[in-house]
């Protein structure tokens, strides 16, 4: 907008002149603020801190005072100067000037920058009812979170520590079920919930809780939880958090799945290895089915440990059982088959409300204009007085 710049400037160096050959004009305070709104808008925020902390002591007694403050912490939040920008703003945020919620939201803002959620929370609900942003920032830090890995696989005499990951709880308590995969899916008839199922009348083999802070960690972490897992087998991890829950699959067993897709045909082969001794594994049970279809499709791996499955339709869901206790899993990302059918159970979304991103400058754009105005009204109000003592003069 090279037009706008240039007008910009223009603009700011009428307003020097002025300034410079009438210092102690009655109007003089109104034409440094709207000098500084000129700098703000270049986007020269050394120049707008340097100015507006000089007007403020030079119009002490002026009704720009909190105004001129506002535009120093603007100028020094720009720059990164964090520690200058909260104590111009919380000058202003404190006092009952009409910037005052302006200064509030800002300084809520310059914490958040700051990765100081706690404090930013704090200024934030002060504006909470005015601002939506204020409300979703919020939102976000308090955001309870906790969750697991939907599948974890273990060697046989690995170290079995999960992953838990976690924000804004305090408290987890974590059972752990020896299962069946293929007695599991034969229930539950959906392979794709596997680890979302509800476990009831069935004994854990292990059961934890854990500590995990105050609650208010306001960021995502993770924790190591040991689970001590030496049998090879299935196990289904529940964890409850608060009133949050989730689950995990963690399998100890040698088998490895490396799996062929060929998304037009929709064939799926499956390759079954041993990880811990080498080679292929015949003769192992699997299962695979497509989300789409739900159709499954079972058999035994042949001597070089492949199973085929054709017409798998979506995306592939593949479980493999070798003896009583040795699994393996695999979840494809590929859509398979037919094309998806977007129009099928697509309901129809709600038109979002569209929220304006908030302006910062809104408060000293309509202040600037209402000085233009008055200025104008005035000048013209002194201009027709004049006009008509021309007048009566003539008359006469």
């Amino acid at each position: 907008q090279p037009d706008k710049l240039d007008m910009l400037a223009r603009t700011a160096d009428m307003l020097t002149k002025f300034l410079t050959l009438y210092p102690n004009a009655s109007l003089a305070d109104d034409a440094a603020f709207s000098l500084a709104n000129s700098f703000l808008d270049l986007r020269d925020f050394e120049t707008v801190v340097r100015l507006t902390l000089r007007y403020a002591e030079r119009y002490a007694d002026s009704k720009l005072v909190s105004a001129f403050q506002y535009m120093t912490a603007l100028g020094y939040f720009w720059q990164n100067e964090f520690d200058a920008a909260l104590k111009s703003a919380r000058a202003v945020a404190e006092g009952v000037s009409q910037d005052r919620e302006f200064a509030q939201y800002i300084v809520g803002q310059i914490f958040h920058a700051q990765r100081k959620p706690e404090q930013a929370i704090e200024w934030y609900e002060k504006v909470a009812d005015k601002y939506p942003d204020a409300r979703e920032c919020i939102d976000y830090f308090q955001e309870k979170r906790v969750a697991l890995d939907e599948v974890t696989v273990f060697r046989p005499g690995e170290d079995s520590v999960l992953k838990l990951t976690y924000r804004n709880i305090a408290d987890v308590a974590l059972q752990v079920y020896r299962v069946d995969l293929m007695t599991l899916y034969l229930r539950e008839k959906n392979l794709s919930t596997i680890t979302q199922v509800h476990l009831a009348g069935i004994a854990p083999e292990t059961e934890l809780d854990l500590s995990l802070g105050d609650g208010k960690d306001y960021v995502e972490k993770t924790r190591d939880v040991a689970l001590d897992l030496t049998e090879e087998g299935a196990y289904l991890v529940i964890c409850r958090g608060d009133d949050l829950f989730t689950s995990g699959l963690v399998l100890v067993s040698p088998l490895q799945l490396e799996v062929q897709e060929d998304t037009v045909s929709g064939r799926v082969r499956v390759n079954v290895l041993d990880a811990v001794e080498g080679g292929y594994r015949p003769d192992v049970h699997v299962k695979a089915v497509g989300s789409a279809d739900g159709k499954l499709k079972s058999g035994e791996t042949d001597l070089r440990g492949i199973f085929v499955a054709d017409d798998i339709r979506g995306k592939a869901t593949v479980i493999a059982r070798d003896g009583d206790a040795r699994y393996a899993f695999y979840r494809g990302e590929k859509w398979l088959g037919a094309p998806q059918d977007r129009t099928v159970g697509q309901r129809e979304m709600p038109q979002q409300s569209i929220q304006r991103k908030m302006d910062f400058k809104q408060n000293l754009r309509m202040q600037n204009e209402m000085i233009q105005q008055g200025n104008f009204q005035q000048f013209d109000q002194l201009r027709r007085q004049k006009q008509k003592g021309v007048e009566v003069q003539k008359a006469f």
